[in-house]
């Protein structure tokens, strides 16, 4: 990876970071007007909620964290056997990209956002920490497994946000856990309109 890079991609793992703060449950921003300082039922469905979603903020932490060991432990040493879904592809391996890219599960997506940068302007146009962002927000995680792409659904909202970055292997992952849930599934075709080109 070119050295200019590391700016770059200091830039955007911060912009990550920083990207969820935590949410107390006692904020109160969600009291009722006039009821400063009263505290959520911790039995009620907005309490359930919130722990909720801290669970899953907590979840993807640590999911983010795991991911973070296996590509430090590459770095220092080329030979370290990576998990088969963080594995770089001949895309990575060849075409300068910012690292923060080498984190997603979904090969094909890691693929299609370095192609995407690396072509010249005015094609590259969309931004690369609010598509991370997005993404972060929209992966559901099942099963124990975490380093298992099969087990990471995008959500509908990323995929017809982002069609130009989805091919029929990852969007096949979703419509799996789509089709437990009585779902129906999604065809490229409803996802790769021309309005799902990146905005100029």
């Amino acid at each position: 990876m070119r050295a200019g890079k590391e700016s770059r991609d200091r830039s955007v793992s911060g912009d990550l970071e920083d990207s969820e703060p935590e949410s107390p449950l006692n904020d109160d921003s969600t009291n009722p007007p006039g009821k400063p300082g009263r505290k959520k039922n911790p039995n009620s469905q907005a309490a359930r909620r919130d722990q909720n979603r801290i669970a899953q903020r907590e979840f993807r932490l640590r999911k983010q964290q795991r991911a973070c060991y296996h590509l430090d432990n590459y770095k220092r040493n080329n030979q370290y056997c990576l998990p088969s879904s963080l594995r770089p592809s001949i895309v990575q391996r060849t075409i300068p990209h910012e690292s923060v890219i080498d984190g997603i599960l979904h090969a094909e997506l890691r693929d299609r956002m370095i192609l995407l940068r690396s072509l010249t302007p005015p094609l590259d146009r969309y931004d690369l920490v609010e598509c991370l962002i997005d993404y972060r927000r929209s992966v559901t995680i099942h099963g124990d497994d975490v380093l298992a792409h099969s087990n990471w659904e995008i959500g509908e909202k990323f995929l017809r946000q982002y069609g130009y970055l989805i091919d029929q292997a990852t969007l096949a992952i979703a419509n799996r856990w789509r089709k437990e849930r009585g779902e129906p599934e999604i065809r490229l075709s409803d996802i790769g309109s021309s309005e799902n080109t990146p905005p100029a």
